[in-house]
């Protein structure tokens, strides 16, 4: 007669028991990790944001119309607008600045880069597209038309934005919008005064 040995009944259910136990603790494991890394993913997107945010908004800020031929241009997913340089490029002039939105591999970006008006030649790391910010669920760009002084549908086209804004939305978390007022007005015949970095008339 041969000893067969195998497992009892008792056996078997304690055995299902303790592993429903474990996949039960992996799973609370598994959850608990991926809402720390939507909260880090979250808390790394407004970190970049407010990184960039001091330095975007000056830009936006200090925005001319030298020329009815560098007019500000706007859609959701760019910005095209001259503004005053920082001083260690006073001597450039006024620059093109491109605020680009674009899907990357990790969600969307913002990227940045600056053109020269009359076709000088600036230093690559400004006219090279550069990454402000990436990894967000999205970006929009808007841009309110301030209200034009004359009737004149030319100076209509001419005038800056009142108020230019660009929201960012994280994978989660609540979006975080930078939003900037141009200090400046124009109706097409604004000089750039490179000793007051401002556009006078």
């Amino acid at each position: 007669m041969s000893d067969q040995r195998g497992f009892t009944l008792v056996e078997m259910l304690v055995a299902l028991v303790v592993g429903g136990l474990l996949l039960a603790a992996l799973s609370s494991v598994v959850a608990g990790l991926s809402r720390d890394l939507h909260r880090s993913e979250s808390t790394q997107a407004a970190s970049q944001v407010e990184t960039i945010a001091p330095a975007l908004k000056a830009l936006l800020e200090n925005a001319v119309v030298p020329d009815r031929d560098s007019l500000p241009a706007f859609t959701d997913a760019q910005a095209q607008l001259t503004v005053t340089p920082p001083q260690a490029l006073a001597y450039a002039g006024p620059l093109r600045l491109e605020l680009d939105v674009e899907k990357l591999a990790n969600g969307e970006a913002l990227l940045a880069r600056f053109r020269s008006r009359d076709g000088r030649a600036l230093p690559a790391f400004l006219s090279t597209p550069k990454i402000l910010v990436e990894g967000l669920r999205h970006i929009e760009i808007s841009a309110s038309p301030s209200p034009s002084p004359s009737p004149s549908p030319s100076a209509a086209t001419t005038s800056l934005p009142a108020l230019i804004r660009i929201v960012f939305e994280p994978v989660s978390g609540p979006p975080i919008a930078i939003s900037a007022e141009p200090r400046l007005s124009s109706d097409g015949a604004c000089l750039f005064d490179p000793i007051s970095m401002t556009c006078r008339a």
